[in-house]
């Protein structure tokens, strides 16, 4: 995978092939450079626990793709919540879509936030939101088959 910066910097990274025998399977690696083509840092870890990374062009980066003391925290995997909700979302996911007091003046009516099948979903009432959904598939059906008359 190539990932391009800022201009001054670009990363390319290798997801290894997991084989039956492998004892440390989902590794990633892989390098920042600049534009120079200079390897300026090494990035490591596993796409599904957590990336490093090393200044450098990894020396002292342990073959096993653990942490080093010298290597820094990218990204961790955060653990799902204690109570797990209907769709496993972390708890930052589900305040995601809140609408928190003030907030809905400033939205655009177009805002998926306030679509009245999403607000039942979001509210526990599966049958409402289920129901709404239907109507609108109705509508939306309904204008793509009526025909256009010519002005």
């Amino acid at each position: 995978m190539n990932i391009q910066g800022n201009r001054q910097h670009s990363c390319k990274l290798k997801f290894k092939e997991q084989s039956i025998l492998d004892r440390n399977p989902r590794q990633v690696h892989g390098f920042v450079e600049d534009v120079y083509g200079e390897k300026v840092a090494t990035v490591f870890g596993k796409w599904d626990d957590s990336m490093y990374y090393v200044n450098g062009d990894g020396n002292g980066k342990p073959k096993d793709c653990s942490p080093s003391s010298n290597a820094s925290l990218l990204w961790k995997r955060t653990n799902p919540p204690p109570n797990l909700t209907r769709y496993n979302l972390t708890s930052f996911a589900i305040t995601l879509n809140e609408l928190t007091e003030g907030l809905q003046e400033k939205l655009p009516p177009t805002d998926s936030r306030l679509r009245p099948d999403q607000r039942h979903l979001e509210n526990g009432e599966y049958e409402k939101a289920n129901a709404e959904k239907q109507r609108l598939e109705r509508r939306q059906r309904m204008v793509w088959l009526t025909p256009l008359v010519p002005d």
